[in-house]
């Protein structure tokens, strides 16, 4: 019978020892393997935050392919949607931006920072009435930004709305006192209204518009045509010739200009 010769505790130590060291080698080596591998994807969770701080670094491109890698895994996603729209906005990439939009708000139909870019990007394609009715529900639901506040005026003014484009001039001049467009604004409506007091409106307003941005001749014409409303001849024939020089000779304000030059000379 053959047996096995006994291994000596001194042998025994010795193979334990080289085993130890060498599982802690095959284990440094998988550390510095994982250590040196380039990094995957980023993880679902992260993805949005990844992509707001590309666009808060500009990189604006990138920040659009990772929002779609990660709603190719997350189609329900909202908030990554949205995201996604602001940055295809920022590319110009209105058409896009407009289908992703439409995504978010068959979820999401009262979503004031999607209604917000919707107007936007209805506002920059031209559609003027579409806009409207986004900003006008935003209005209705009492959610409508102060910053488009003055983009809704505008195109009140714009549609003959010109009471209603007041209150919002109004407002978004709470917040920008000295916006020399909306203190402007705010006097074309209220000359379009055109009754005694809105006519005192329109004057101080554009009066207040002119000390702002002293160099606009449309609105050195637009105020000379409120002191004439008002009666007020003298400061109206003073402002047309303003607004006539600082257009380099435009025929309407000369013409303008000519009219009350030849009132006063027959008065």
């Amino acid at each position: 019978m053959t047996t096995t010769p006994a291994t000596s505790p001194d042998r025994s130590a010795r193979l334990g020892l080289q085993l130890l060291a060498s599982a802690l080698g095959i284990a440094a080596g998988l550390t510095a393997v994982a250590a040196t591998a380039s990094p995957g994807p980023a993880p679902l969770a992260d993805a949005v935050t990844t992509a707001r701080t590309q666009l808060e670094d500009g990189r604006t491109a990138a920040a659009v392919g990772q929002l779609r890698r990660h709603l190719r895994e997350q189609p329900r996603d909202v908030d990554a949607r949205l995201l996604l729209a602001d940055a295809e906005h920022r590319l110009g990439l209105r058409r896009r931006a407009l289908e992703d939009l439409q995504l978010v708000l068959a979820e999401r139909p009262s979503s004031a920072p999607a209604l917000t870019l919707l107007a936007h990007l209805q506002v920059e394609g031209g559609r003027r009435d579409a806009a409207l009715g986004s900003l006008d529900q935003l209005a209705a639901d009492g959610i409508l930004p102060a910053e488009l506040r003055l983009t809704r005026g505008r195109l009140l003014f714009q549609s003959g709305r010109a009471l209603e484009a007041i209150e919002d001039v109004e407002i978004a001049l709470s917040h920008a006192p000295e916006n020399a467009a909306a203190w402007k604004l705010h006097g074309l409506a209220a000359l379009a209204v055109g009754d005694d007091d809105h006519l005192v409106t329109a004057r101080d307003s554009l009066a207040r518009a002119a000390g702002l941005n002293p160099d606009d001749a449309s609105t050195r014409n637009s105020l000379g045509f409120a002191h004439e409303k008002l009666g007020e001849v003298e400061e109206a024939f003073v402002e047309y010739v303003d607004a006539e020089l600082l257009s380099g000779g435009q025929p309407s304000y000369r013409r303008n200009r000519e009219r009350l030059e030849l009132f006063l000379k027959r008065r």
